[in-house]
């Protein structure tokens, strides 16, 4: 998906992002690697397991430490980290977190 104008590309295993000008936007080689999600311009990214997100720009805004990161349709995005979980929001300012089998019940 390059409607962004943002894409993941694959090499050795591992992944990082570029522009249509084919200008490497990360620094980062990830493991998983998804495509920018068109409407909040954010993509989910992985190392060794670990979740984090980051911009079109290539920019981690979310740090990639979490055991589960989900982009929410509202923009949001939930975290869990060795229990606990939490919400950023749209300006990747997190939430207070809380233990997550708590919030479920």
């Amino acid at each position: 998906n390059c409607s962004c104008g943002v894409i993941p590309v694959s090499a050795d295993g591992s992944y990082f992002y570029i522009n249509t000008k084919l200008r490497v936007l990360s620094h980062y080689q990830y493991s998983v690697a998804e495509d920018i999600d068109p409407k909040f311009r954010i993509a989910r990214v992985s190392i060794d397991d670990k979740w984090g997100v980051i911009n079109e720009y290539g920019k981690l805004i979310v740090p990639i430490k979490y055991d589960v990161v989900d982009i929410l349709p509202d923009g949001y995005i939930y975290v869990e980290e060795n229990g606990r979980c939490g919400v950023y929001d749209s300006l990747c300012i997190a939430f207070p977190s809380c233990h997550c089998d708590e919030e479920k019940s």
